[in-house]
């Protein structure tokens, strides 16, 4: 089992405000590469967005903007199935790739929020967050903050 999982934080409403991406690499189902930078989105950060990841303008003040590692992220998403939970990271990473200019290029993409409402009907209209779906395959959901 091949694929590419992408997780995206944002400082603000826009979803063109990335401030952090991470991304993990699975071949044959196993890890084989993984890659988190801090972005400096050129934006405010907004309170809320810091409660949900701990990131702040201090965090990413030095860090590269998006269009500097716009590359990069493609590199590992081209020719790719891509995965994420939810729409949030595809809609935000087209987003921003589209405002720095720069052709956004993937395989494909899942969303897993999808794949878990089809295939347990306990999940079906709720309930598929992150915890819950880990709590049901054994595995122990951590979030963790990249920022430190």
């Amino acid at each position: 089992m091949n694929f590419v999982a992408v997780d995206v934080e944002t400082a603000n409403r826009d979803r063109t405000s990335i401030c952090q991406i991470g991304i993990a690499v699975f071949k044959d189902g196993n890890l084989a590469d993984e890659w988190v930078s801090l972005i400096n989105p050129e934006d405010h950060f907004s309170l809320w967005n810091i409660k949900v990841h701990g990131i702040t303008e201090s965090h990413v003040k030095d860090s590269p903007k998006f269009s500097i590692v716009a590359d990069r992220i493609n590199s590992y998403l081209e020719d790719n199935v891509v995965i994420s939970h939810g729409n949030f990271d595809l809609d935000s990473l087209s987003k921003a790739f589209l405002k720095c200019n720069v052709k956004f290029r993937f395989g494909s993409w899942l969303d897993t929020t999808q794949v878990a409402r089809r295939a347990w009907s306990q999940f079906a209209t709720k309930g598929y967050g992150l915890e819950n779906l880990a709590g049901e395959i054994g595995y122990k959901f951590e979030h963790h903050d990249a920022s430190c």
